[in-house]
């Protein structure tokens, strides 16, 4: 029988070869994120639920919510220098006024950097927006930057030539680190095509998490065949003696927190973030000490 799932993620995944091992090591890498999360299952089901359009001709505010986090963490270090070098260029475009105005040969090099300066702006201001416009920052990155190699600086006044030589290496690099790696990475397609491939991803990841869940349920049956445990089991269990269903501490957990008044944690920057509830579970308001200590210090192993 036709699997449209199967064939639908080897298209995805393997998409030249019709070969089984891109999507194999695409299940491998979902097992090992699983492995470090407290709630599988309801990870899971969140993930379905974040690619799934909530209306036809929308993508889901949760991906719009990833895509406004990619532009203000790329925006993020360069934020207090872009203000900077926004005032500057302002104050000197009010000061030189009638000379920017005028009619000349050649445009300054400061008024080539000021216009890119001025395509770059409009994505420090992503953060501040209370709803994120994808076809803004698109139609922001479809822009085509000023060659940087135009420009004069002769018969042009000193400080303007001194703001265009202060402010050429910043406005470079956030070109570089900023406006390409969004342009060519992130922003590659009009919001229209954008939403129809959203919708193809929900069908897609709802497929991959499919297939997931019959490979982990025969596997853990393989396991179970065997005798064994992995040790991302071991933790699992324990969330599930520790936690209730709703995810509220259980009897065991409150019972060993009555047990223990102060917990000692080791090479605590090991943890993950399903260890991290399991320390959670059996301290709440106790306390915690978290060390890195070694034998030698010590004198002894902890």
């Amino acid at each position: 029988e036709k699997d449209e799932d199967f064939i639908r993620l080897i298209e995805v995944f393997s998409p030249t070869s019709y070969d089984i091992k891109g999507l194999y090591g695409i299940i491998n890498a979902i097992s090992s994120e699983l492995s470090s999360v407290p709630f599988p299952e309801k990870w899971l089901k969140e993930q379905v639920e974040i690619y799934t359009p909530k209306q036809p001709d929308t993508i889901s505010p949760e991906i719009l919510s990833r895509f406004k986090d990619c532009v203000v963490s790329m925006c993020a270090p360069y934020k207090p220098m872009m203000e900077h070098y926004l005032a500057l260029a302002e104050e000197l475009n009010r000061k030189y006024e009638s000379f920017l105005n005028s009619s000349r040969k050649s445009i300054s090099k400061f008024e080539i950097y000021c216009e890119g300066l001025y395509i770059l702006a409009p994505l420090f201001d992503v953060e501040a927006s209370e709803t994120f416009d994808y076809s803004f920052v698109y139609e922001c990155l479809e822009k085509s930057f000023p060659p940087f190699n135009r420009g004069s600086t002769k018969d042009v006044p000193e400080e303007l030539n001194a703001c265009f030589q202060e402010m050429k290496g910043f406005v470079t690099e956030c070109r570089d680190s900023i406006y390409k790696p969004l342009k060519n990475k992130v922003f590659l397609y009009p919001y229209p095509q954008a939403l129809q491939i959203a919708r193809e991803s929900a069908q897609t990841v709802r497929a991959l998490i499919n297939l997931y869940n019959e490979y982990s349920e025969r596997y853990t049956l393989r396991k179970k065949e065997n005798n064994v445990l992995s040790f991302a089991d071991l933790s699992r269990y324990c969330i599930k003696i520790l936690f209730n269903d709703d995810g509220t501490p259980s009897e065991a957990a409150y019972s060993l927190r009555k047990k223990y008044t102060d917990v000692i944690v080791d090479e605590y920057q090991d943890n993950n973030y399903l260890q991290e509830y399991i320390l959670k579970a059996v301290t709440d308001d106790n306390p915690v000490s978290y060390t890195h200590l070694r034998a030698h210090e010590t004198g002894r192993n902890l």
